[in-house]
């Protein structure tokens, strides 16, 4: 019986499981990568924009919406950020986990 009761818990825990423990965006919410790499290339900034697309693919950021970090609309509990040099990308990040001190 015990056992019976085990492989029910398991059957019903590991759907919730992948549900509740994707990775922090679903992967069709990224971005292409790619796409901004060539849109990187056409700017005057061209290192510094590729440098900050690393950057957000490193990490796995989302891109920022809006075209200045003051304009970015990140979703709630993210964070906007970008390097500070001319043609950055903006991203959203999450925030940074204060460790508590000793």
């Amino acid at each position: 019986m015990k056992h019976l009761m085990m492989i029910i818990a398991v059957f019903f825990a590991l759907p919730a499981f992948f549900i509740f423990a994707q990775d922090e965006y679903p992967s069709n919410s990224l971005p292409d990568y790619k796409q901004l790499a060539n849109d990187c290339r056409s700017k005057p900034g061209k290192e510094c924009c590729l440098s900050s697309l690393h950057e957000m693919e490193d990490n796995g950021f989302l891109l920022a919406p809006g075209e200045t970090l003051r304009d970015s609309q990140c979703p709630p509990g993210f964070n906007p950020n970008t390097l500070k040099c001319p043609d950055s990308l903006i991203w959203c990040e999450p925030p940074i986990p204060v460790s508590p001190s000793d």
